[in-house]
């Protein structure tokens, strides 16, 4: 399920053009799909209220704040306590700094898969035929 969903989330954001495939590699950042789920599941209305207000609420608006500064694109998948999204970062050390800030971040079980630039596949496959050319002649 998380693999045809990250497809899709994929293709929809580059369709969309949210997520730029083409950078300058001095500023070009390493890219991410992220995803966040479970966590707490409130009891009573006095534990939902604790924890949207000392958790989720600032985990959001972390979120949005980062998605205003370019860092991330995503979203909620519809209906489930969790979250997609492309992170941006300088490394895999910067994305573990970025993520432990989210005060969700012990709460959430996450999955992190580090993304190859479709520009930079290309250029190996190219490579590769070109190889497999040279060796059949």
């Amino acid at each position: 399920m998380f693999r045809g969903f990250t497809v899709v989330l994929v293709t929809v954001l580059i369709s969309l053009g949210t997520v730029s495939l083409y950078a300058d590699s001095a500023t070009a950042k390493e890219k991410y799909l992220v995803k966040a789920s479970g966590g707490p599941g409130p009891g009573s209305p006095a534990e939902a209220i604790s924890l949207l207000d000392g958790l989720v609420l600032p985990t959001f608006d972390m979120l949005m704040k980062w998605e205003k500064e370019g860092k991330i694109v995503g979203g909620l998948p519809v209906g489930s306590r969790s979250f997609v999204m492309i992170v941006e970062a300088e490394s895999n050390q910067d994305l573990d700094r970025m993520l432990r800030t989210l005060p969700m971040w012990s709460v959430m079980d996450w999955k992190v898969v580090p993304l190859e630039s479709i520009a930079g596949r290309a250029e190996i496959e190219r490579k590769i035929v070109g190889e497999l050319k040279a060796s059949t002649q």
